[in-house]
């Protein structure tokens, strides 16, 4: 967790909007790491504001499916089929594997989303 929030220091320093988005998916990362999954909910939505105006569109949508695995439930559950058509329209075959990719720190999630 100490390496992540190191780098989303540095990330940040850069002074971009695009690098404050990555800076969140790394902090909610850390968040999650320790346990604080409410917060880490608060972030990655705040990164897939950023994300989305900064047009990286599959970074939001993996802090999309992030969060809806943090949320659970049928919130949890929408959240997690909304962001799964979004990647796919994008060309993404495996959803899971890319999000695990772009937004990582996070433990094996309660359910996975729509199949």
């Amino acid at each position: 967790c100490n390496i992540a929030a190191g780098c989303a220091r540095r990330i940040e320093r850069e002074k971009t909007a695009w690098g404050e988005g990555l800076a969140l998916l790394l902090r909610a990362g850390v968040r999650a790491c320790r346990g604080q999954s409410e917060r880490a909910i608060a972030l990655l939505e705040a990164a897939e504001e950023i994300l989305e105006q900064s047009d990286m569109y599959i970074f939001a949508a993996a802090a999309r499916r992030r969060r809806g695995q943090l949320t659970g439930g049928v919130g949890g559950y929408e959240l997690v089929s909304e962001a799964e058509r979004a990647l796919r329209k994008r060309g993404i075959q495996n959803p899971s594997a890319v999000t695990d990719m772009l937004v990582p720190g996070f433990r094996p999630p309660v359910f996975e989303g729509a199949a």
